[in-house]
């Protein structure tokens, strides 16, 4: 876009959210494999809402070899960890989204070779000389830095 100045910040890891019983939920210590999710019905978060989180999650699935099985999309992040704990399916999320919790709710971490993450980014105007900007943009990176 121009005149925007866009920054990588960070390249976060993305988790399973299982509902608790769950065959998969119960040995926290390995990490899941994709293909894992075969056969299990998915929980996503619209498209429109999160199109890049979307798409990679269907590609890593068919780089795995299958296609997701899609049972329900619901309009924000939070809705599908609300859903997974009802009961309803798995979904694949940010891994801060395990800071929210939830009743019924176990994460898991996902094996490396799914070559799946959430990036996030910090746009900016371009050629910003404000000192709020700057103040910002070492806010931001004191932040990163403390994870």
């Amino acid at each position: 876009i121009p005149g925007l100045l866009i920054e990588p910040v960070l390249l976060e890891p993305m988790l399973i959210a299982l509902p608790v019983g769950h065959r998969l939920a119960i040995d926290s210590s390995e990490k899941v494999p994709l293909t894992e999710l075969i056969h299990e019905p998915l929980i996503l978060y619209r498209r429109p809402a999160g199109q890049g989180l979307y798409d990679a999650i269907l590609a890593a699935c068919h780089r795995a070899g299958f296609s997701p099985r899609i049972v329900q999309e619901a309009p924000r992040l939070p809705a599908t960890l609300n859903l997974v704990g009802a009961g309803l399916g798995l979904s694949i999320v940010p891994a801060s989204m395990r800071r929210l919790g939830g009743d019924g709710i176990v994460f898991r971490n996902i094996a490396e070779e799914a070559q799946l993450s959430a990036p996030l980014y910090l746009a900016l105007r371009e050629n910003s000389q404000s000192p709020l900007i700057t103040r910002l943009r070492q806010l931001v990176a004191e932040t990163v830095n403390a994870l």
